[in-house]
């Protein structure tokens, strides 16, 4: 996707990142949510598939955080056909999203910038007290997105060899 960013305030910059990124997570979401429900009910019917959305996939108790757990444990002595080192990898990528993501919607925006530089900058202190600044600008913004649509073909790719 091909941005004008002549044309945007910096809100409307904000906004585009928030949306986009949360777009991408979203599908990564559903992705994960298929390879689950294809994993544990593979030759289920599509009522007994819709059911376990229903009670398991899609409730809010269970987050894409459980979920990226429930993959990498899959990864660790059960049947998939993928080579470990190719799970790690594509995991550590998974979770560098994930990060994003939640630094975007739990961390600190400092609105009160005055230059008008687009940019959205994001400060963050993890679980361990770690401080951490992420700046997405027009620069950097649509590698960062095209790195998170290939993310997303390559899960999909791992998906269909883990369950072959």
């Amino acid at each position: 996707m091909t941005i004008d960013y002549s044309k945007l305030s910096k809100h409307d910059f904000d906004v585009i990142i928030t949306g986009q990124l949360i777009h991408y997570c979203l599908h990564l979401e559903s992705e994960i949510n298929n390879f689950l429900k294809d994993y544990f009910l593979h030759r289920s019917s599509e009522k007994r598939k819709s059911e376990f959305d229903e009670v398991v996939l899609f409730r809010d108790c269970i987050s894409l955080h459980n979920k990226i757990d429930i993959l990498k444990l899959l990864t660790k002595g059960y049947p998939l056909k993928v080579k470990k080192k190719e799970s790690e990898i594509l995991f550590s990528k998974i979770d560098e999203m994930k990060s994003l993501r939640n630094a975007l919607t739990h961390g600190f925006a400092p609105f009160d910038d005055e230059s008008e530089e687009l940019k959205v900058v994001i400060e963050i202190t993890n679980k361990a007290g770690k401080q951490k600044r992420i700046e997405i600008t027009t620069e950097n913004h649509e590698k960062i997105m095209n790195d998170f649509e290939k993310l997303i073909d390559d899960f999909s790719e791992w998906k269909e060899n883990a369950l072959k």
